[in-house]
């Protein structure tokens, strides 16, 4: 009774319905040039004060420059996205992404405020509180692949050393948040995503669609638009649309070796039939077919693997980074696929269940909090690792059961 009633009040106190109409209207003001929302307290640049700290560059990721201002007392961060790219797809999907992610998500732990917006040159620019300095860096990479990551911000270490379950409940909430309440997927998975502020872990970096309100939203959007499966991208018939900011929450279509189409007639020759007294010697049509070759199995190649510092599909070195491990549906697997009747299979979906993995196998996470902890914590904690790391996604608790599970 206890767990329920738990279960209960943090269900309770985030529900991020009643963000929906907030969420449209920010919508509206960015694809249609509407007025700002008039829940925003910054809707132009005047309303902000740069003395202080108009040219500290706090990072600058592929998508966005992004700078640290001041708004009265707060400290904030303006984000816009670089001119090289704004006028892109993945320019255009990245700051769609942000925004609709900030507002749908708005109030829930983990999360940064987002005080306004507004137009400069053409862009959009997006103005949100600032909420510390980020929990790591990469180690670089090699040939264009990542090598890693570490941690860097000594005070989340800190954290995690003096109150493992403070830091634990505080990884748990925001991705309850993001993933699990707001139906958003984290392809770019790396600590720089990553913030610690005031006993609290926040994801300062916009999170892809991937199921829910949002992602419905988008996909109303998008009707009636000319989208080419796989144009933007088209490795291991990845699916990402909307400038690569929309992933496959959602299972979609996977085919065997010999149920896809292109390879079923060369693969396959018609039966023979063979004669009994009294058959109709004109009725010598079979339409049956007998594979050819090794046994038709799930083909994993339909299926969309997600970046390599999530999949660990792709780095520098074989497998993941040490101390990590990634959810084997990161690296797409064909499940349901039925040989013997020719049937389709489903991709296995990317949800947040695969975020409850992440969260137990990155080693700049959990494991980062469980080897900084001892006695009955410790042993709390690597219990709740071992259910969030099992290989069935459907096995694995949800973040609200873990918070729930840690009182």
């Amino acid at each position: 009774m206890r767990i329920a009633a738990l279960l209960l009040a943090v269900a309770a106190s985030e529900d991020f319905r009643a963000n929906y109409d907030p969420m449209v209207e920010a919508a509206r003001w960015l694809t249609d040039g509407g007025e700002p929302p008039a829940h925003w307290v910054v809707h132009a640049k005047l309303d902000l004060d740069f003395v202080l700290a108009a040219k500290t560059k706090l990072g600058a990721a592929n998508a966005k420059k992004v700078v640290v201002a001041r708004y009265r007392n707060t400290s904030v961060v303006v984000k816009r996205t670089k001119e090289k790219i704004f006028k892109t797809k993945y320019g255009e999907g990245a700051v769609f992404a942000e925004l609709l992610f900030l507002e749908y998500c708005r109030g829930g732990p983990g999360i940064p405020r987002l005080l306004g917006g507004y137009r400069e040159d053409g862009q959009a620019v997006l103005v949100v509180e600032h909420m510390g300095l980020p929990i790591g860096g990469s180690l670089g990479s090699y040939k264009g692949r990542p090598k890693g990551h570490r941690v860097t911000n000594l005070k989340w270490v800190a954290f995690a050393e003096a109150a493992p379950l403070d830091a634990a409940r505080a990884i748990f909430r925001c991705f309850r948040s993001f993933a699990e309440m707001g139906g958003f997927f984290l392809k770019d998975f790396a600590p720089r995503q990553f913030t610690f502020s005031r006993g609290s872990l926040y994801l300062v970096d916009g999170p892809a669609f991937a199921d829910g309100p949002a992602r419905d939203l988008v996909d109303k959007l998008r009707e009636g638009e000319d989208y080419v499966e796989n144009k933007l991208k088209a490795s291991r018939g990845d699916v990402f649309k909307f400038g690569g900011m929309v992933i496959v929450g959602r299972q979609r279509q996977c085919r065997g070796e010999f149920a896809h189409p292109y390879k079923r007639d060369a693969a396959r020759a018609p039966k023979k039939k063979t004669k009994l007294a009294g058959d109709d010697d004109d009725d010598d049509d079979d339409e049956s077919y007998i594979p050819r070759g090794k046994p038709p199995e799930a083909n994993n190649d339909h299926c969309a693997q997600t970046p390599p510092q999530h999949s660990c599909v792709g780095y520098s070195t074989a497998g993941c980074e040490p101390g990590s491990s990634a959810a084997p549906e990161a690296a797409g697997v064909c499940e349901y696929f039925d040989a013997s009747k020719d049937l389709a299979g489903l991709c296995a979906a990317l949800t947040y269940k695969t975020h409850v993995y992440d969260v137990a196998a990155k080693h700049w996470l959990l494991p980062l909090v469980i080897g900084r902890s001892a006695g009955d914590d410790r042993a709390k904690l690597e219990a709740l690792s071992a259910a969030m790391t099992r290989p069935d996604p459907d096995a694995r608790p949800s973040f609200t059961e873990l918070l729930a599970a840690l009182g």
